[in-house]
Formats: C-alpha cells, structure tokens, sequence
C-alpha cells in the first residue's frame, strides 16, 4: 500500500433482522476518523425493518439485498461489490471505535501485513462492560486454533482485510455460520501475514439475539469446520487428528458449561480426556474452573 495517498476502506455489514442495531453500526462505520471509508450494508433477507433502517442512509451508503443466504454469504456478496483494494467487516449488532479503521491500517503498513485484528469489549444487554478480549497467544497457530489455546477474536468485526488476500482464500465459507469466522481466521493464520492492535476498537454487544449463544448450532457448525480445515490442512496441523478432536470437545465442554448444560459439559470433557489424556485434563479443569459462571461467547460474538 502507498502511504501517500489515502487508502479506500469498505465496511461490510450483513444485517438479518438487525433494526434493534443496525443505525448504530452504520453510524460507527461514518464515525471513523480514516478520511475515506465506503459502507455497504447486505440486508439478508430480513423481515423486519432493516431494510428502511438501511435506507435512511442511502445517500452515504450502499445497501444490497438478498434472500437469506446466511451470514457467510452475506458478507461475501459485500465484498463483491466494494471498490477499494481493503474491507473491513462489522456485525450489525457491534459498533466500532472511532479509530478503529485508522489504526488498522497504519498496522498494515507498519508491519506489511495482509490482514489485521483487534481487541475487543463486550458489553451486556444493560450496558454494562463485560469484559475486554485480547487475542493470545501471538502470532496465533493452526496449532492454538485447534487447542482451543489462548484466546481469540472474531474476524466477524475485527477484521481489515486486503481484498486480494480476501478473495484468494475464498472469502467466508457460505457452508458455515457460528463457525465461519472461526474458520476464515484459520486460513489467514496459515498464510502468516496476520497483524494484530492490541487495543479495544471493537464493541461487542451480548444478547439473547446472539448467533453464537446456541450452543448445539455452533457444536454442528464448528465440527463441520474442523473437518474442512482438517482435511485441506492434513500433516501441516501442527498437531494429531486425535489431538484436534480433544481440542475441539474441550471447547465444547467450556461452551456448555457456560450456557448452564452441566450434562453435555461433562460428556464433552470425557471425550476430550479420552482423546489427550496428557495434554487435556489438567488444562481442561483449569478452563472449566475459569469460565464457570462467564457468560461471554466461545467466539466474542
């Protein structure tokens, strides 16, 4: 990228039955302090108002519509249609810092990267400030991905992407939803161009509405993932096939816990023990022991 010249960002917000959030998030995208930002809203298919909500901006934004396609797919059809050379992309529920695009940028151009995330808060239905997400360890591995090691932040509304990058790799996998950005960081992890701010640019909001908070939704969609990136990834995981299972049961066991499911709790970090019985227990108790009574997301959306 020329640092002379001002760099074009387009935010890409998909929006299914967003009206509670949306005028909020396209606000935050106008907000930004970068000087030359387009927003693109996908209304995928809503049956609420989100369409005239988008609409009451439509001379500083572009809104696309679909039939419901998934979120996946909506952010693809985003990106499709933007025309500057990087995208940012934001949920409808979430809202960002001012400084958010900004500061991503200098990162990219500071460490020549190809994308870049950033830390998060999250905030409760009240408002109040949950908790601040850091992405740890750095840079993040197929390996930590796969555990479940540290800690990680969704690229759902933390992601600046160059757009070749972006459609080199194949963009959102449409087959996903709760898993998707989970998936797509994985990807970006395994090129090795990934950079990260490590302030909080990003305001989450935690709701009854959340997609992620279903947790027998994101166990399917997340095993669907697991298969895909194990079987395109193979002797280069960093880790065993059994390993990578127990890391995916022990998140299971961490999520269930979280939304109250003591039963599927247990199950999960059964067969996580029986898969790694070395790495697994200890690590898994610690994790339980940790996230028991948290509410906050497996992913921090």
């Amino acid at each position: 990228m020329n640092a002379a010249r001002a760099v074009v960002v387009t935010a890409v917000i998909p929006a299914h039955n967003a009206e509670r959030f949306l005028a909020e998030a396209v606000e935050s995208v106008l907000g930004q302090t970068h000087a030359s930002i387009e927003c693109v809203v996908v209304d995928d298919g809503s049956t609420d108002s989100t369409l005239e909500v988008a609409s009451a901006f439509a001379d500083r934004i572009r809104v696309v519509q679909q039939s419901n396609a998934g979120v996946a797919a909506a952010r693809n059809a985003g990106a499709a249609v933007a025309s500057s050379d990087l995208l940012a992309f934001l949920d409808a529920d979430d809202r960002w810092q001012p400084r958010r695009v900004e500061r991503q940028v200098q990162a990219l151009r500071v460490q020549r990267a190809e994308a870049a995330l950033c830390a998060s808060r999250v905030f409760r239905h009240d408002g109040y400030l949950d908790e601040v997400i850091t992405m740890h360890p750095l840079p993040p591995t197929l390996e930590s991905l796969l555990l479940w090691e540290g800690r990680i932040v969704s690229p759902g509304s933390n992601l600046l992407v160059e757009r070749r990058t972006f459609e080199e790799i194949g963009g959102f996998d449409p087959r996903l939803s709760t898993a998707a950005d989970w998936e797509l960081l994985a990807r970006l992890v395994g090129r090795g161009r990934l950079t990260y701010v490590d302030e909080p640019l990003v305001d989450k909001r935690w709701h009854a509405e959340n997609m992620s908070r279903d947790v027998v939704a994101t166990e399917h969609d997340l095993r669907r993932a697991y298969r895909l990136l194990i079987d395109r990834e193979g002797d280069r995981l960093g880790v065993s096939r059994r390993q990578a299972w127990a890391g995916f049961h022990r998140m299971l066991a961490v999520a269930n816990l979280s939304a109250g499911r003591t039963g599927p709790a247990l199950a999960h970090g059964a067969r996580a023990a029986w898969r790694d019985p070395i790495r697994v227990p200890g690590g898994l108790v610690r994790m339980l022991r940790s996230r028991a009574g948290q509410r906050s997301s497996v992913f921090d959306s």
